[in-house]
Order: structure tokens, then sequence, then C-alpha cells
């Protein structure tokens, strides 16, 4: 980085006689040899020189916050929480689960497995699928939500029963064609 002083003399430099880029940085490190500047410094320099008038550095503007902005004070909130060293957590989101449902699990493993075995191409056949389930009573999304600490909490959010009104968003691919998105009215 060079001071005013020094950037004053480099212009004065190529400024004398309008010689070379090369002539003029020679000048300049004989007289500071500690400092070596490179043509693009110095093709910046007049640059800025011819612009501005000046070799001086622009102030730098300082983002005006609106108070009203509330994704300004998420970035806010972030920036002074990341400063007294809390990190953002992601919660585990754990579910019921209900009196028979081991045996239901059990049961569909069971049949795939002897469907496959069976048919060996039986999964060709299969449709491979994702479901987004929006509720209406205020379970959160895990994938957006995070909690700040300066340690884990491991933290866990239980959800009562999975018997909410919500809305299911489903969409698959079978044979490497997308089939939805359908929208269906959970129960």
């Amino acid at each position: 980085m060079l001071t005013l002083a020094q950037r004053i003399y480099l212009v004065k430099c190529y400024g004398i006689g309008n010689v070379s880029y090369k002539y003029a940085i020679n000048v300049f490190n004989k007289k500071y040899p500690v400092l070596h500047v490179s043509i693009p410094a110095l093709i910046n320099l007049l640059k800025k020189f011819n612009a501005t008038g000046d070799v001086k550095d622009e102030k730098r503007k300082l983002k005006k916050y609106d108070e009203d902005d509330a994704a300004t004070l998420v970035v806010l909130d972030s920036r002074i929480l990341k400063a007294n060293r809390y990190k953002a957590f992601k919660p585990t989101i754990l579910h019921t689960l209900e009196d028979g449902g081991d045996a239901r699990r059990l049961e569909f493993c069971l049949v795939l497995s002897e469907k496959i075995l069976k048919e060996p191409l039986f999964c060709k056949y299969l449709i491979f699928s994702d479901k987004l389930t929006v509720t209406t009573n205020g379970v959160v999304c895990s994938q957006n939500n995070r909690m700040w600490a300066t340690e884990n909490p491991h933290a866990k959010i239980y959800s009562r029963s999975l018997r909410y009104k919500k809305v299911n968003v489903w969409c698959g691919v079978y044979y490497g064609k997308i089939v939805g998105p359908y929208f269906r009215k959970a129960t």
C-alpha cells in the first residue's frame, strides 16, 4: 500500500514527458527500493487520477440499514450472534410412533423382499418419489429452521401427532420421466 506522497511521486514520474510505464516504475523503484510497483498498479492509479483528479482512495460508502426491513434485521442479528461466538444448529424433528406401526413397517419390508426375490427386475418398475407436507399448525420445516447457541443444544422438536390439517405435494420419477407434481389434501 502506497502512501499519498508515494502515489503523487509515481504519477509525477509517469507525467514528466509522458514516458513509458516501465520507465516510470524504474524511476520510482530507485527512490523506493523496498516497494515494487507493478504495471497494472500504475495503470489503475493513473485511471483513478484521470477520472477524479486525485490519487486518494475513495471513502467506502456504508450501507444504510432500514430499520423496517426484516431481511436487514435478520442479517444484523446473525452478525451479532456470530460476533458473540453463537452458531446455528439444526433441530431434529421427532414424530410419535403409533401403536401397530412397527408391525406394518416390518410387514412392508418382508413383502418387498419377497417380490424382489421372485422378480429381480421388480425394482425397475418402482416409482421413486418425494413428498412435501405443508402444515397449518405451526410445525416447523427443519430445512429452514436454526437455533442459535454457543454449544450444540441437541434440540429436538416433538410433534404430538401426525393428525392435523396439511397439504401434501407429491412428485415422482418412473422410467426416467417426471410424474406430477400432485397436490392432495392430507387426512
